[in-house]
């Protein structure tokens, strides 16, 4: 059984770094699909949040003016009790955590993708 303490370390880790893999890619595309696997995590985890935290948690993302910001706050959210603990037992169970985790790396591939793909282009291979 985790801890708060150890749970909010994995949860800071875990927006640490995907925020820097997020802050590498460029490519519409890229982000839009970036979006799509947060938005289906998203729902599947929404009955961890309530109604109120639903409403003001899409209202929070529609208005983000880019991508990457609307990808950050859909990460929040997604996040947003990952380090809470009820009744001695994490919010989210392992079941979710791997969810969570599942869809990180598909993110993560799509981030080096986007690398793969710039680095070609800079050596003026591919598209």
């Amino acid at each position: 059984m985790s801890n708060s303490k150890e749970l909010k370390k994995e949860k800071n880790e875990l927006k640490e770094l995907l925020s820097k893999k997020i802050s590498e890619v460029n490519d519409k595309d890229n982000l839009n699909e970036i979006i799509k696997i947060l938005n289906d995590l998203n729902e599947k985890l929404n009955d961890k949040d309530s109604v109120i935290e639903k409403i003001l948690g899409d209202i929070w993302v529609k208005l983000a003016p880019s991508a990457k910001t609307k990808i950050i706050r859909i990460m929040n959210d997604v996040l947003d009790k990952y380090d809470q603990v009820k009744h001695g037992e994490p919010t989210y169970s392992d079941a979710e955590k791997t969810m969570i985790r599942d869809a990180f790396n598909k993110i993560n591939g799509i981030c080096d993708k986007s690398f793969i793909e710039k680095m070609l282009s800079v050596f003026g291979i591919g598209s």
